[in-house]
């Protein structure tokens, strides 16, 4: 998995990323392309408290912006980081 994207919420002290990987849905499938969403809550030693894996980048934003109010802010542009 690669970290594609990093955001922030301020507010509510929280950081989230999109990573891009691939991954096999069950055992007889083929590896297909997936994105996964982790939420960690920086103001407890970035605890992970939440994690789900979608089909598109654009499932994966829809839902982090459900979370924290919608208050997040990209915090990295760009930026491949080996997970």
């Amino acid at each position: 998995m690669y970290v594609i994207k990093k955001y922030k919420s301020e507010t509510f002290g929280n950081t989230a990323t999109i990573e891009r990987g691939r991954m096999k849905p069950y055992k007889e499938a083929e590896e297909s392309i997936s994105y996964r969403l982790c939420c960690y809550a920086d103001y407890n030693n970035s605890m992970l408290y939440y994690c789900s894996c979608f089909e598109t980048f654009d499932e994966a934003y829809n839902k982090l912006m459900s979370l924290s109010c919608g208050e997040w802010k990209e915090d990295m542009v760009n930026k491949k980081v080996k997970y």
